[in-house]
């Protein structure tokens, strides 16, 4: 994102904007690389991916992807309604 750009209104919300949709989908990207060069090039062994998956096939689906990479998922759904 950089230093001087706010995150959207609706951002974290189910029904964002495109916009909000392409960036979240552009941050989701980075994270994931992150993980794959931590465990795999840093010797790491934990990583905390802290997102947000609103919908349960992302869930699914991030699942997946990193179950093709030889990543030990654990999933765990907090849900607050602030509204």
């Amino acid at each position: 994102m950089g230093p001087d750009m706010e995150v959207p209104e609706d951002y974290f919300f189910i029904n964002a904007s495109a916009t909000s949709v392409m960036l979240r989908q552009k941050i989701l990207k980075k994270c994931r690389e992150d993980i794959y060069a931590w465990l795999n090039h840093e010797n790491g062994q934990v990583a905390i991916y802290d997102a947000v998956n609103p919908l349960a096939s992302g869930r699914r689906s991030l699942a997946k992807e990193f179950q093709k990479h030889d990543v030990q998922v654990r999933l765990e759904v907090l849900r607050f309604d602030y509204r």
